[in-house]
């Protein structure tokens, strides 16, 4: 078990890469989205599901 979950982010970059940040420094996430990158929280116990 772990004590505390890292703060994990995706980030898409304009051109669509996409890139997983854990422990990002603050304000870091901030100066990406001012040059164009989208961040989405990464939630690791929501395995994606697929629905008919």
């Amino acid at each position: 078990m772990q004590a505390k979950e890292p703060k994990k982010l995706v980030l898409i970059s304009p051109d669509g890469i996409e890139q997983t940040v854990i422990d990002y420094p603050e304000g870091h996430i901030d100066r990406l989205q001012a040059i164009g990158w989208t961040a989405m929280e990464k939630k690791p116990e929501e395995p994606t599901k697929k629905e008919k």
